[in-house]
């Protein structure tokens, strides 16, 4: 019967040791576990930041083509307008230019009628 008690005893002394292997091994993995959680945590936090960081950037571009659209606009419009004045401008030097012929053949004719 002694054999059969340290048997018994040499059986619950294993299984004990097995039992705190695999209590070890859950703290391990607990552990794992837990450092996972944070890597995800701040996988989450840096995802979040870089969206917000390209939000801001989208935002950003986005005025800016606004900004340029604008200037765009007011350019063209200038350059219309720039257009028009350059076509008066043109006009008048050229009436100008006929209306000094003119007096100029006007000046001519009157003085050598009056000269002759």
């Amino acid at each position: 019967m002694s054999n059969t008690v340290y048997n018994l005893e040499r059986k619950c002394s294993n299984l004990k040791s097995k039992l705190e292997i695999t209590e070890a091994n859950v703290v391990d993995e607990k552990i794992k576990l837990y450092r996972l959680q944070k890597i995800a945590e701040l996988a989450n936090e840096m995802t979040i930041s870089r969206e917000n960081k390209l939000a801001e950037t989208i935002e950003q571009l986005r005025n800016e083509i606004h900004r340029l659209d604008n200037e765009t606009q007011n350019a063209a419009g200038n350059a219309q307008w720039l257009a028009h004045e350059n076509h008066l401008l043109k006009w008048f030097l050229e009436l100008l230019n006929n209306v000094g012929i003119a007096w100029i053949c006007s000046r001519l004719c009157c003085s050598s009628s009056i000269g002759v």
